[in-house]
C-alpha cells in the first residue's frame, strides 16, 4: 500500500503466572524436535488439502500423520490465522527460520501440534492462503520439549483457563500484561501517619512504593526503616520538595543525590525511582536523575480535598489496568481511606503491585519518564 511491503504473521506465547516466565510456540519442541518437524510440514504443504484428522489417541491407525486446513474465517483458539496479500515479493529465498516456522505452534485439545503458516518453510515466500498444519499426537509426541509435553496434558485436560484471583499482592512475580494492575503510590513521607498505613497495608497484604522526602526520613529514620522492612519500594522524591525545574544543576543535583543518601542511610535501601515534586521535569532533570522518573496517571486530588468521600471516587472513575495512582501519606484522611480504596479496587479485580512489578519486562532507562503501563499515551507498552 502506497509502496509499503505488508506481512502478517502468527506467534503464540504461552506464560507461566507463577514464575512469569513466556515461551513461543517454538518452545513446545525439544532442539532435535524442532529439526525433525520441518519436513514433517514440508510434506503436509505439498499433500492435498482435507478434513482436519481425528485425534491419534482414539483411532491412531486411521490417522494420516499430518493434514493442511485452510485457515478458518474464525482462527483457532490457541493459533489464528490471518490472510497475507499474494502481491508481496518474497523478502529472502532461504527457508523460513525455525524460529519464525514455529511462531505459533500451539497444541490443540486433541493433542495435535498445530502450525499456522503464513509463509512457505521452504523458501520463505507468502502463501496465497494462510493454512494450519495440523500434525498427529503419534508423528509429534516423540519430538517434544518437556514444556511442550506439560502443555499438552493440560490442554487435553479440557479445563479452561481460571485466571488467578487478586490475592497475595506481594507476590514476586505478577504478569502486568496479562492482569490487571494497579499501583498504589505514596508521596511525601515518612511520617508517623506512614506507620498507621503501613499497619493497613500489611493487614491487606498489598505492597506500595514510597517516594519520600530527604528530610522526612532524615526525621523518621525508624519509619523509614519500617517501610523498607515490610517489603515496599522505596523512591527518591527529592530532599525539600522544590521544583528541580527552577534550579541550576548544582541545586538539582544537590535535591536527588542528597535525598537519596539520606534516604539509605535511613532506611538501608537505595531509592530505586525518582518522582520530581509536582511532576515537574526537564532535559537537566533528566540528566542528573540517576534512575529512572516515574510520575502517575491518576491523581487522587487527596491533598485537595481532604476527604476519603472525594479522592476515592476520584480515583474509581480513572482508574484502568496500568495506573500509577498518586496519593500523600502525609495526611491523615488519605490513610484514613486506604482500606476502602483497596476493597473497592480488589473487587473490580485489580492487583495491587509495586512499581518495579507494574515494569517488570519494560526497559526503564535511566532519566526517561513513566506514567503509567499500556498502550494509550502516555503509558509504556509491555510485550
Amino acid at each position: 500500500s502506497g509502496g509499503n511491503e505488508t506481512q502478517d504473521s502468527v506467534r503464540t506465547e504461552f506464560t507461566d503466572l507463577s514464575t512469569g516466565a513466556v515461551q513461543g510456540g517454538q518452545a513446545l519442541l525439544s532442539e532435535q524436535g524442532q529439526e525433525a518437524v520441518r519436513p514433517l510440514i514440508e510434506d503436509a504443504l505439498k499433500e492435498p488439502a482435507e478434513a482436519p484428522s481425528q485425534p491419534a489417541a482414539t483411532a491412531p491407525s486411521t490417522t494420516p500423520p499430518s493434514t493442511v486446513e485452510p485457515a478458518a474465517p474464525e482462527p483457532l483458539p490457541t493459533a489464528p490465522a490471518t490472510s497475507v496479500p499474494s502481491t508481496v515479493e518474497p523478502v529472502t529465498a532461504e527457508p523460513l527460520p525455525t524460529d519464525a516456522l514455529l511462531a505459533g505452534a500451539a497444541l490443540n485439545r486433541d493433542g495435535e501440534l498445530v502450525v499456522p503458516l503464513t509463509n512457505n518453510p521452504a523458501d520463505a515466500t507468502p502463501l496465497d492462503t494462510p493454512v494450519n498444519v495440523h500434525l498427529s499426537a503419534v508423528a509429534t509426541v516423540p519430538l517434544l520439549s518437556e514444556f511442550g509435553r506439560r502443555v499438552r496434558l493440560l490442554a487435553l485436560d479440557r479445563v479452561p483457563l481460571r485466571p488467578p484471583a487478586p490475592a497475595a499482592l506481594g507476590q514476586e512475580h505478577v504478569n502486568c500484561d496479562l492482569v490487571p494492575c494497579v499501583a498504589l503510590t505514596y508521596d511525601d513521607g515518612p511520617t508517623p501517619e506512614t506507620t498507621r498505613l503501613l499497619d493497613i497495608l500489611a493487614t491487606r497484604s498489598v505492597h506500595a512504593t514510597f517516594f519520600q522526602q530527604g528530610i522526612n526520613a532524615a526525621s523518621y529514620p525508624d519509619i523509614a526503616a519500617a517501610v523498607a522492612a515490610a517489603g515496599h519500594s522505596i523512591a527518591n522524591h527529592t530532599m525539600h520538595h522544590p521544583y528541580l525545574t527552577k534550579l541550576s544543576a548544582d541545586g538539582v543535583a544537590a535535591e536527588i543525590q542528597g535525598s537519596a543518601a539520606t534516604i539509605q542511610q535511613a532506611s538501608g535501601v537505595h531509592p530505586v525511582f525518582l518522582r520530581p515534586p509536582y511532576g515537574a521535569s526537564n532535559r537537566l532533570v533528566q540528566k542528573l536523575a540517576g534512575v529512572p522518573i516515574v510520575n502517575w496517571s491518576v491523581d487522587s486530588l487527596d491533598w485537595l480535598s481532604r476527604d476519603e468521600n472525594a479522592f476515592i471516587p476520584n480515583v474509581l472513575e480513572l482508574v484502568k489496568p496500568g495506573t500509577i495512582v498518586l496519593m500523600h501519606d502525609i495526611h491523615a484522611s488519605t490513610v484514613d481511606g486506604q482500606d476502602q480504596l483497596i476493597t473497592e479496587l480488589q473487587d473490580r479485580g485489580y492487583h495491587l503491585v509495586t512499581v518495579p512489578q507494574l515494569f517488570r519486562g519494560i526497559d526503564m532507562a535511566n532519566g526517561s519518564s513513566f506514567f503509567c503501563r499500556g498502550t494509550a499515551y502516555p503509558c509504556t507498552p509491555g510485550r
